[in-house]
């Protein structure tokens, strides 16, 4: 499921279709981050098409976890990485996202309004009605 879906962000990144991807994963410190595949995308960067950044961060509830963020731009699209890195770094800053972050990032990866509201309410199900 994992790699249809990455082969599907890749493929709108290509036809120009999706102006950012972000790819996510927490490892153990020290281990490597296969998992999201960067390799697939890395190439469209080495050719022009993309722009990539990367953000880190270091989980507080365990010094050994870090969260990885992997960001692709279409270079005319590159405006979102740094607005989407601001985000980030708030949210994480704050320990969470909430309904406003979640706003904001789906806006960034150019999901439209009644997606971004679909995500919302299944975290409202999932995670914002959690106490």
């Amino acid at each position: 499921m994992l790699r249809r879906i990455l082969v599907k962000e890749l493929e709108m990144m290509i036809s120009e279709e999706k102006p950012l991807s972000m790819l996510c994963c927490s490892v153990m410190n020290g281990l490597t981050y296969e998992y999201i595949q960067e390799d697939k995308f890395d190439v469209y960067v080495e050719n022009g098409l993309l722009v990539k950044d990367v953000l880190e961060f270091q989980s507080s509830d365990s010094p050994v976890v870090v969260t990885r963020y992997v960001m692709y731009a279409l270079k005319d699209e590159i405006w979102r990485i740094p607005a989407m890195k601001l985000t980030l770094r708030a949210m994480n800053r704050v320990g969470r996202a909430d309904e406003s972050v979640d706003r904001i990032i789906g806006g960034l990866l150019d999901y439209s309004e009644e997606e971004i509201d679909e995500y919302i309410d299944a975290g409202r199900r999932n995670i914002y009605c959690k106490k």
